[in-house]
């Protein structure tokens, strides 16, 4: 609603506020009052995050890069048939268009399109990523997609790529091996050329790249491992120390928490070898033992008995 001031008045536009819950235009400077009984026109509920806005939304449900068509599209499903469909004839009519409403959703174009998300959205659900990494993977997808880098053979390769990708760009902590194992990928080389496709086709760009923090695998390694919290919160603790000494630099944050945890399962009298934690973490016993040798070495740790 736009406000009408009086000529006489001497407030100026960026002096005049709105008062939500009187509904008045109040002037700072002179303490009027200069409209009231103001209608709000928005909706009834708040929202404190973007996520709060579109799940109240009720134009809706939210857009999404999940989907080829982006959750625009709507379907005429069975339910509606029965429930609105009297006579036979018109039943027919509402089944002949909820298949052909099915046929004109996917194109010939966007066929690619929705079998790669749907390999991405499998895989994801079965990794418990979080929705803003599934949706950063998704955009990276059909970035790929329009390019018409991924083909059939190399689908996987790709999606295991945006998925990783995706999961750095939110210092999310995803491991190559479990992302290989769900896509079936034997080995690591395919991932590798699809991010140097991706890269060189501009489709990643590499200032939004953070290394991940080492303390977020700590938990998920502890878990595997059977090892108590207090373990993973020693483990955890000794990785925070190591990164405010720059121990951590240019290592790889999955070698370190292994490490940590290796540590903490001493400190505590609950080891595990290193071969067991190498394999849980998916790495080799050989870096296991160099990150533990990088904590070691630049710290006076002593084990009172």
């Amino acid at each position: 609603m736009s406000i009408s001031i009086q000529p006489s008045s001497i407030c100026k536009r960026e002096s005049i506020i709105f008062d939500e819950e009187r509904g008045e235009y109040i002037c700072l400077e002179t303490g009027e009052v200069l409209e009231h009984h103001v209608i709000d026109q928005g909706p009834e509920w708040r929202a404190f995050t973007p996520e709060d806005d579109a799940r109240r939304n009720r134009t809706g449900s939210p857009l999404t890069p999940r989907v080829h068509d982006r959750g625009l599209t709507t379907v005429i499903d069975i339910y509606d048939v029965r429930r609105y469909a009297h006579s036979p004839r018109q039943k027919k009519r509402a089944r002949m268009l909820a298949k052909l409403q099915r046929r004109v959703r996917v194109s010939k174009s966007d066929k690619k399109l929705v079998d790669t998300l749907a390999v991405m959205n499998s895989a994801a659900a079965r990794l418990g990523l979080p929705q803003t990494v599934k949706d950063e993977a998704a955009t990276i997808l059909r970035k790929a997609v329009a390019a018409r880098l991924i083909r059939a053979p190399k689908r996987n390769a790709y999606v295991a790529a945006s998925m990783l990708a995706a999961a750095r760009v939110y210092d999310y902590p995803l491991s190559q091996r479990d992302v290989m194992s769900v896509l079936d990928i034997e080995r690591k080389e395919e991932i590798w050329h699809a991010l140097k496709k991706l890269v060189e086709n501009k489709i990643l760009g590499h200032a939004r790249y953070r290394s991940p923090d080492p303390r977020k695998y700590v938990y998920r390694l502890s878990n595997r491992l059977g090892l108590p919290d207090s373990i993973a919160s020693r483990a955890a603790y000794l990785l925070g120390v190591a990164e405010k000494h720059s121990v951590t630099n240019g290592k790889s944050p999955i070698g370190m928490a292994a490490a940590a945890v290796y540590l903490a399962s001493v400190f505590f009298d609950d080891k595990r070898t290193q071969k067991e934690v190498a394999d849980s973490a998916g790495i080799t016993e050989v870096t296991v033992r160099n990150r533990y040798r990088d904590i070691v070495e630049n710290f006076d740790i002593e084990i009172l008995i």
